[in-house]
């Protein structure tokens, strides 16, 4: 069973509570997305880390895998950073926080960096 790992980074969240309604509603826009934990993120003060797990298909391909990532970021924002390694099925988004940002749903707004990978 192929997964893609979730770390999102959050800011302007003092109380866990908050941070567990984002990840509730980033399970709403992420089919088949458990929360594997929730906790206070020590680089930034009133942040959170969030890691997430999305069960995709048993065998998927190189192609369908980026498609399916590039489609599911793009359910959470934009714009987001590729790294591709040629030759292999090795495939990561990181998005960063800017000025550019474009965020799907306001609640999404605390996000400050997301990192996705195939586990």
């Amino acid at each position: 069973m192929a997964n893609l790992l979730w770390r999102i980074i959050t800011e302007h969240q003092p109380m866990r509570e908050k941070a567990e309604r984002l990840a509730a509603e980033l399970q709403q826009v992420l089919p088949q997305t458990e929360i594997l934990k929730i906790e206070k993120y020590y680089k930034f003060p009133d942040s959170f880390c969030i890691d997430l797990k999305t069960l995709l298909k048993a065998e998927i391909s190189a192609e369908e895998l980026a498609f399916t990532m590039l489609d599911f970021a793009g359910k959470i924002a934009s714009p987001w950073e590729v790294y591709f390694q040629n030759g292999a099925v090795e495939f990561e988004l990181i998005f960063n926080k800017s000025e550019h940002t474009q965020f799907l749903k306001s609640s999404f707004g605390v996000i400050r960096w997301i990192h996705v990978q195939r586990d």
